[in-house]
């Protein structure tokens, strides 16, 4: 059925890589999706991202109240005018108190001066990935704005799905400009190794791990070197994948389809195959991408062939030092 080849498809981008013609049917997946959003024969539980994004800035249902008290428990600054850095967090990010937590260590570490926005909980793709393009372009360009009225330097995200969406879907959807510099974290931490304003040591690890690469940081979002430069950095016993981040042989996992309830079955099977090539590397995986890290959590739980998922931010707060 349509509403079924809609929600099959992750948005990755691979098709584009090896169709002749480099036709993007991801996107044709979403203008799919956006069809079943406005004739209202959408899948509830999507269409409640786009719903909560509307109400309440947030598709995982996060209010204003809640999020500043995540925020705050996690000792990360609020509403900070002239703070270099705006951290944006994703609607998963921003209920995780563990990855804010680790979000303000690795930014002692990096000396450098972050705030959040009360305002901001969520970069708003959910409800792209909903259909509801308007929704989301509401979103990105309240982040925006918000980054222009607290005086920031600079736009964070630590979401390799975020990144994309900010820096290069998010303008083009809005026909705009943000006149802002948007980085994944990854970049960040990068940059400052490479001028030496840094100290990362080997975190205190003993698995053997490898990479899920994020098709939206890599592939979609153009961002390769930076990711698997600081894991070897800081991962004692790094088994890194031979193929490029970007390259379509790596499958991918079920990202955002793992919140939907009517395509748990088809989602297992598709993670299977990515977890099967990821086996053969290492038990351990890390991942860039929130999404990524909650599909292969779910690979453990059904024992597909990997025993442990770490979220790049737990490894990167271990190593980074003031």
């Amino acid at each position: 059925s349509w509403r079924e080849s809609a929600y099959n498809c992750t948005a990755c981008g691979a098709c584009t890589d090896v169709s002749p013609l480099e036709i993007p049917n991801w996107y044709t997946a979403l203008l799919m999706r956006r069809i079943l959003h406005y004739t209202g024969m959408n899948i509830p539980d999507v269409e409640k991202w786009a719903e909560n994004t509307k109400k309440i800035g947030n598709a995982m249902g996060i209010d204003k109240t809640q999020w500043e008290n995540n925020a705050k428990s996690a000792g990360l600054s609020v509403d900070q005018k002239d703070a270099e850095i705006l951290y944006v967090p994703s609607a998963l990010e921003a209920q995780d108190i563990n990855i804010l937590s680790q979000i303000g260590i690795i930014a002692q570490g990096l000396r450098s001066k972050l705030t959040v926005s009360s305002e901001i909980s969520d970069i708003g793709y959910y409800a792209y990935f909903a259909g509801d393009f308007e929704a989301a372009r509401t979103q990105f360009t309240k982040i925006y704005e918000e980054a222009k009225k607290l005086n920031a330097k600079k736009i964070l995200t630590s979401d390799g799905a975020g990144l994309f969406f900010l820096r290069w879907q998010g303008p083009k959807s809005l026909h705009y400009n943000p006149e802002i510099r948007v980085e994944h974290l990854t970049e960040t931490v990068y940059n400052e190794m490479e001028k030496r304003n840094v100290k990362l040591d080997k975190a205190d690890i003993n698995d053997d791990i490898t990479v899920h690469d994020s098709e939206f940081l890599s592939r979609l979002g153009g961002v390769e070197k930076p990711p698997r430069e600081v894991l070897k950095a800081i991962i004692p016993k790094f088994k890194e994948p031979k193929q490029k981040p970007s390259s379509y042989s790596l499958f991918t996992c079920g990202h955002h389809l793992e919140l939907i309830n009517e395509k748990k079955e088809i989602v297992s099977k598709m993670r299977a195959y990515v977890v099967g090539q990821l086996g053969n590397l290492a038990k351990a995986v890390v991942t860039l991408d929130p999404n990524c890290k909650l599909s292969l959590e779910n690979a453990v739980k059904e024992n597909q062939g990997i025993s442990k998922v770490y979220y790049y931010t737990e490894i990167l707060a271990k190593a980074i030092k003031s």
